[in-house]
């Protein structure tokens, strides 16, 4: 069983001041292995890449990601450049090197109006086609494209690009022709529906984080859900700089496109470290002037021509570490992070905005080493753990969070009957280190909540993780004390509205006698009534499966639980209260508190714990222990 660290309350202030520190990465240790339980790992392709000229990139493609996009393959102007022409080779090639080596395939694109023919919009003498010509201009080609991969290809960029930045259409070509972009937008979605039924049908776009156009494209996702016309995910374009955009207009895109219910991924992500290339600022044809290739303009627009200053490599290392801080914290909503190429020499930012430049976007070099950039990124995890140990532990598949509401000091008098020579040993001065944790539990799309503490912080250390509410489909009681349950309900309304919520028979037997002695614990079985699970729990020394097994711990309370979470030979105990002040009860699990309903049943059973976890080196953690002790076996 493995720990890693990391930090629940990720920011990227704390990442950027950590990021010159160096961090060992085994170097057998894959982007796409980094990232497993995150998103997919992707990377967009050409032919030689595909075909094996470029051998060292395709070992490279083949190693590091488990998706890949067509870079040109699948565009019109490659697959049907003339009327009646159709060239299938490259794209049926890049394709099988996907199936071939059991990668996630984007097809990209099928409704674009760059790197489209001329003859897609104009009739033989050259006058635009009629609206109905071009609706089967637009059925018949996605029929063909569509069609022919049906089965092979997992997703395509159905549409690209088509969203201007104040939020309203471009008027392109496609939609000139549809009079509409809505009319547009409809007819392509619906007919990539038709031939593509078993693929994941996206829009793609770049801009996507300014506030007007992230807004426009929401509305014309939420435009086609509103018809029943099938939208799978959105593609937020990452052709980004140094030092734009925002991070905030980053994380808010996110957050906007995930609350539409369908997948967000990062694509086409390169980060620019030339000059003048922001959206707005003399981009564009204009670039390509002849002006702009006088000697005096490429030394200020092209400074790096014998390499990157270990200056702006670091600036580069520091931005790719920014933007996967926030890709791994809303890993949650993010389903794919695509690299717009692999290596420096690939990138379409060698020719756009200014031809002939020599830029640095991607994380490998253009002999194909890596760069500072993709070690970096590789050691998220352990750079962002640097000032949080054990929050965050593995067993097998589950991943399992701590949510820390308080640690400090607690109060030796909550203590019952301690000896004198205890205290002078374990607590000089009259004090323990103590805490409040809830716990959450992860295992692919399943979310577990177990306790909920006081409910003041727990929710924002979810969304720290990228985790709401809504996701968690069970809550998991140890017992009903306060301290436990706070996070359940608020004015009346459930806060995990989706949840089970879960406690053993006994427990619930227990507070539902309670009456007016615990009106919180009642208006929470009463407002989750229908929501309630009160099963009864296993013995500790029952032989049981993998899973998350509900262990009973009486004592405490009459129902008091611990649950075991076990895959294969790896397992973690969440133990709840068994015990309050680890300093003494560890080695004096006799002593119980003062919190304890029955203290001899509590002392009884925390003798059996204890003896039958140290015997098995079984790791535990608790809802009162310090963090320096979660995740660890009982000494």
């Amino acid at each position: 069983m493995r720990i890693i660290h990391l930090t629940l309350t990720l920011t990227l202030l704390s990442v950027l001041g950590l990021s010159a520190q160096t961090v060992a990465v085994n170097p057998d240790v894959t982007l796409k292995d980094c990232y497993k339980d995150a998103f997919k790992m992707g990377c967009a392709v050409n032919n030689a890449v595909v075909s094996g000229r470029d051998a060292i990139s395709q070992r490279l493609v083949v190693s590091q990601f488990n998706s890949i996009t067509s870079e040109n393959e699948m565009k019109a102007e490659t697959l049907n450049p003339r009327p009646g022409v159709w060239n299938f080779s490259p794209a049926d090639a890049f394709v099988t090197f996907g199936q071939d080596n059991k990668q996630f395939i984007i097809g990209h694109t099928l409704v674009w109006h760059n790197q489209t023919p001329d003859w897609f919009f104009n009739d033989a003498q050259g006058k635009p086609k009629s609206r109905e010509a071009m609706v089967e201009q637009m059925r018949s080609y996605i029929e063909t494209v569509a069609g022919r991969y049906k089965g092979r290809v997992d997703a395509w960029d159905v549409v690209n690009e088509v969203v201007d930045n104040d939020g309203s259409y471009r008027q392109t070509t496609w939609v000139k022709a549809f009079g509409s972009g809505d009319d547009m937008v409809k007819h392509a979605f619906r007919f990539a529906s038709q031939y593509a039924p078993g693929t994941e049908l996206y829009y793609n776009d770049f801009n996507a984080w300014r506030p007007s156009k992230r807004d426009g494209i929401a509305r014309m996702v939420r435009m086609l859900q509103k018809e029943g016309i099938r939208i799978d995910g959105i593609g937020i374009q990452g052709h980004w700089g140094l030092n734009f955009p925002k991070n905030a207009y980053i994380e808010a895109a996110i957050d906007t496109f995930a609350k539409l219910g369908v997948k967000v991924m990062i694509t086409e992500l390169d980060v620019d470290v030339l000059p003048i290339t922001r959206e707005g600022q003399l981009i564009g044809k204009m670039m390509s002037d002849p002006q702009w290739q006088l000697e005096e303009f490429k030394l200020f627009l092209d400074p790096y021509r014998d390499g990157l200053p270990p200056a702006v490599e670091q600036q580069l290392t520091d931005r790719y570490v920014e933007l996967f801080t926030i890709f791994y914290k809303k890993r949650a909503q993010i389903d794919r992070v695509t690299m717009w190429g692999l290596h420096d020499g690939m990138s379409w930012k060698n020719d756009y905005p200014v031809p002939g430049r020599i830029n640095y976007p991607l994380l490998f070099r253009r002999d194909k080493t890596p760069k500072p950039a993709f070690d970096a990124i590789r050691g998220i995890r352990q750079l962002a753990a640097a000032s949080t140990p054990s929050s965050w532990y593995r067993v097998g598949g589950y991943e399992v969070f701590e949510l820390n509401e308080r640690s400090g000091k607690g109060a030796l008098g909550i203590l019952i009957n301690v000896p004198d020579s205890v205290v002078a040993t374990y607590a000089p001065d009259s004090t323990f280190d103590n805490a409040v944790n809830a716990f959450l539990v992860k295992k692919g799309d399943k979310v577990w909540v177990i306790d909920t503490g006081f409910g003041r912080k727990v929710f924002t250390l979810m969304d720290s993780l990228g985790i709401k509410p809504e996701q968690v489909q069970q809550v998991l009681l140890t017992h009903m004390h306060g301290d436990h349950i706070g996070g359940l309900v608020r004015d009346n309304t459930l806060l995990f509205p989706k949840a089970t919520l879960v406690l053993s028979s006994k427990e619930f037997a227990y507070w539902s006698s309670q009456g007016e002695r615990s009106a919180a614990a009642n208006n929470i079985l009463k407002l989750y009534k229908g929501q309630l699970m009160t099963p009864d729990p296993h013995q500790l020394t029952d032989a049981l499966g993998d899973g998350i097994h509900m262990i009973e711990a009486y004592g405490h309370t009459p129902g008091h639980v611990m649950f075991l979470i076990k895959e294969g030979e790896e397992q973690l105990l969440i133990w709840g209260d068994l015990m309050h002040a680890a300093a003494i009860q560890y080695p004096h699990p006799e002593i119980s508190v003062r919190y304890d309903t029955d203290p001899d049943m509590a002392r009884e059973t925390r003798l059996k714990v204890t003896q039958f976890v140290k015997a098995h080196a079984i790791p535990v953690a608790g809802m009162h222990l310090p963090e320096y002790l979660q995740y660890k076996a009982v000494r």
